[in-house]
Formats: structure tokens, C-alpha cells, sequence
């Protein structure tokens, strides 16, 4: 049978994110979600998992901000880790050339263990960890080493999309701007569950409640919308009907890390 985790990615980016997660999360139609602990709606979404009595969240290890209206913002003294940073004291867009060329590696690794512990001090039980706009697999096989002695020293699994692990996610699914008309949206995700094969899935989504706060701080507020609706969908019960949910905390423990 398939076995698919449906991960929801930015929480704690924006409430109408925080809010269209944690629904598709206590309806049983994503089975995990990943929490930005550098978003300027961390404290929302916290508010919202522990409202909905979801105890388990993936923290999203963020040293990118794309979004000039809803940055990501460094948990380490800005003076503390200048590689990470543009001169302006903010994080770079995306994982751009200077970005990968400067990083001072404990001064990275200072920034993600802040920003670990920061999901920690919440109460809320991490189950693994991932990266937002997937930064530790394109910064060099230094930083990915780096993150993956992390997730040891937490015990906890990490999403890398170069494993092919039993019982480890082994496909992984993601789109974003590739499919940016609705119905090529909706039949990606159809497709996805029909081509799987019968092993350990993650899809990666990125579902948003409200067009009209979205597109305060994005142009790309439709996709995340569609993305809600389609998992609000009979066409996804239906689907819901033939798969498995798995989750992280199904990898965790059977890699017993």
C-alpha cells in the first residue's frame, strides 16, 4: 500500500498558512507539518497546533527570507553570525551564490540550534527536520553533513532527498510555480498518488486559508489557496481512501533514532 507523509511546509510564516495547515492537519488531510522558527507568525501557529492538540511539528531550518512583508528574521544576534546575513542585517532572498561562497559553518550552526531550541522551549515535540527552500542540499556537502550531525544529536529524522533508505521516505513530491494554473495543480497532485509506488511518500505542500491576506505579501498567494482547496477536496477524500497516512514520527521509530 502507499504510505504517504503530507507535509505541510511554513508554518508560522502567516496566519492564513498557520491557520489552513493546522485545519488539513486536525481533519486528518496532511499528516505533518514543518514550523519556521525565524516567521513573523511563529507565536500564531504555536497558538493554533496547541489549540488543535497537535503535540508533534518538523521544525523548517530557515536561513533564507523571500518574503519582504513576511520575513524570516534570525534567532542569533544579528552581530553574532554576519556570513548568514546581508549587509542590511537580514537573510539573503534565496540560496544565492554569495550566501553559499561566505557561511561561516559555526556561525550556522549557531543560527540552527537557536532556532531548534526556540521550537523546544514551546513544548511542542519535534519529530524531524527539513529545510526551508531545501538550503542545506544546495549549500555543499560541508553544510549538509553539518545539518545531518544536527539531526543525530537531536535524534531526529532528516528529510534528504538523495536517501533511499527502507522505511525513509524514498519519493519525494513538490511543486510549486511548475504548475501555477489550478487545474494543472490539481492534476499534479492526482498524479502523484496515482504514479507512487508502494513505499514511503513525502509530498511537500503549501496550503494557505486566504487569498486576500496572502496577497499582501505575496504575488503567489493563488497557488497556496488551490493548494488548500484541492486537500479540502472530495476528490482528495477519495484518494484519502486508497492511501495510507503516514507520518515522521513513523520514520522515527522505526529508524529508532
Amino acid at each position: 500500500m502507499k504510505h504517504f507523509i503530507i507535509n505541510c511546509d511554513d508554518l508560522g510564516m502567516h496566519p492564513s498558512i498557520d491557520r489552513a495547515a493546522t485545519d488539513l492537519l486536525s481533519t486528518g488531510r496532511a499528516s505533518s507539518a514543518s514550523i519556521l522558527a525565524t516567521g513573523p507568525s511563529f507565536d500564531h501557529a504555536v497558538q493554533k497546533l496547541k489549540q488543535f492538540k497537535i503535540a508533534e511539528v518538523g521544525i523548517h531550518l530557515c536561513i533564507t527570507a523571500e518574503y519582504s512583508k513576511a520575513s524570516n528574521r534570525p534567532i542569533s544576534p544579528r552581530g553574532s553570525i554576519p556570513s548568514l546575513l546581508r549587509p542590511d542585517g537580514n537573510f539573503y532572498p534565496d540560496v544565492v551564490e554569495e550566501l553559499k561562497t561566505q557561511l561561516n559553518l559555526s556561525e550556522l550552526k549557531q543560527e540552527l540550534v537557536a532556532q531548534i531550541e526556540k521550537v523546544k522551549g514551546t513544548g511542542l515535540q519535534l519529530d524531524h527536520i527539513d529545510g526551508h527552500m531545501f538550503f542545506y542540499e544546495l549549500c555543499g556537502p560541508k553544510v549538509m553533513d553539518l545539518v545531518s550531525v544536527l539531526a543525530q544529536s537531536y535524534k531526529l529524522p532528516l528529510r534528504n532527498r538523495a536517501l533511499n533508505l527502507k522505511h525513509h521516505p524514498s519519493q519525494f513530491f513538490f511543486v510549486w510555480e511548475d504548475c501555477a494554473q489550478r487545474p494543472a495543480r490539481f492534476e499534479f497532485y492526482k498524479q502523484v498518488f496515482s504514479s507512487a509506488e508502494d513505499f514511503f511518500s513525502e509530498l511537500i505542500i503549501h496550503p494557505g486559508d486566504s487569498l486576500e491576506e496572502m496577497s499582501e505579501f505575496t504575488t503567489l498567494a493563488r497557488l497556496r489557496l488551490d493548494d488548500y482547496d484541492f486537500f479540502r477536496s472530495d476528490d482528495f477524500l477519495e484518494i484519502r481512501q486508497q492511501i495510507k497516512m503516514a507520518s515522521w514520527r513513523d520514520v522515527k521509530k522505526t529508524l529508532a533514532v
